[in-house]
């Protein structure tokens, strides 16, 4: 046996130390990647999705309300029938996803400011 036997085995059990540290490394940040992914996909669905729900119910509702006083400060009758209809529509799709925002609500917190809006809601579509 020669001296470059010895380099080459010395070398090759080397290489095969390194890749097999790097393979473990790679596996290890596989599942870091995989942990990561699911809890982002955990907070989106929970917590994303919900502030954009309501955002979206907040819009409708503010829109409603513009249309109301449209409705009030118009004199044609074509225009209020007009500022009416989109109040009506306005009312709808606020309600859809008012509700849409009930089924994203994570806390006790939510849940309670959700129903104390939820109970005041009538009474406002009703002076509305």
């Amino acid at each position: 046996m020669n001296e470059y036997d010895s380099i080459e085995k010395k070398l090759t059990k080397s290489f095969f130390r390194v890749a097999s540290i790097m393979t473990v490394v790679a596996l290890l940040v596989l599942i870091a990647l995989i942990a990561i992914s699911n809890r982002y996909s955990y907070a989106l669905k929970n917590f994303g999705f919900a502030q954009g729900d309501i955002g979206k119910a907040m819009f409708e509702f503010a829109d409603s309300r513009s249309s109301l006083r449209a409705a009030i400060g118009y004199d044609d009758a074509d225009a209020i029938a007009t500022v009416v209809q989109q109040h009506n529509e306005n009312k709808v799709k606020f309600e859809e996803y008012f509700t849409i925002v009930e089924n994203t609500i994570v806390s006790t917190d939510g849940r309670k400011t959700y129903d104390e809006i939820s109970s005041e809601l009538n009474a406002y579509w009703a002076l509305d």
